[in-house]
């Protein structure tokens, strides 16, 4: 893979091509704060952007600029670095909406479980993407397989997701009666979500570990 990246433009463009889907990101991001709600016979949609919203606009506003001034890749780990603290206050707020003082509905449940795994799913592929990275001393067939698991932890978050979610439509339709278009549209946003997530930090796997070598 190395060598394939190294043979001409391959790995410029792949750094492109990475700055592009941050860019991406950082769009999707403001639509996902939209969200279909169906609430005593009514569907509408919401509008609603927290504190955590704007603080991951920053994070891949900031990888997508530090990508394309061609900073040294350790500075990378700074806003990676504050997305691991933000994913584990999530998995807290996720426990916490989990074990309440008082009993709340399914769907509040399930959702906290979504937001405990797929935070906590993200969390480990940022701990192996940083211990490629900081740690000198790996054996030679270590450092080779850290990219290869750093991709197969980041693609176990995906299906994790799309079953989760298909649990919660089903909730839906068996407990609350949702109408079709808003569990359609919480399905697709979900699922969205995750793929546009996943596909700039694949691509940043590719472009930090298979960066050619300077003679």
């Amino acid at each position: 893979m190395r060598i394939w990246f190294a043979k001409g433009n391959r790995h410029r463009y792949l750094t492109y091509i990475t700055a592009i889907f941050f860019i991406i990101l950082v769009a999707e991001k403001f639509t996902e704060c939209i969200s279909a709600e169906f609430w005593q016979g009514l569907s509408a949609f919401d509008l609603e952007m927290s504190f955590g919203d704007l603080f991951s606009i920053v994070v891949y506003s900031s990888m997508s600029v530090l990508i394309l001034s061609k900073a040294d890749y350790k500075y990378l780990l700074i806003p990676d670095g504050l997305l691991f603290l933000s994913k584990l206050i999530h998995v807290i707020e996720g426990f916490d909406h989990l074990f309440p003082l008082t009993d709340n509905d399914i769907l509040t449940k399930i959702t906290a479980i979504e937001e405990i795994v797929d935070n906590f799913l993200f969390m480990v592929f940022l701990t192996i993407f940083f211990s490629g990275k900081l740690l000198k001393h790996l054996a030679g067939h270590i450092k080779f397989l850290i990219p290869y698991v750093c991709v197969l932890s980041l693609f176990l978050i995906f299906p994790t997701t799309v079953v989760i979610e298909t649990i919660k439509a089903l909730i839906e339709a068996e407990f609350f009666s949702y109408p079709v278009s808003v569990m359609t549209f919480n399905f697709i946003k979900a699922v969205s979500k995750e793929i546009f997530l996943d596909i700039p930090y694949f691509f940043l796997v590719l472009m930090v570990y298979y960066k050619p070598k300077k003679h």
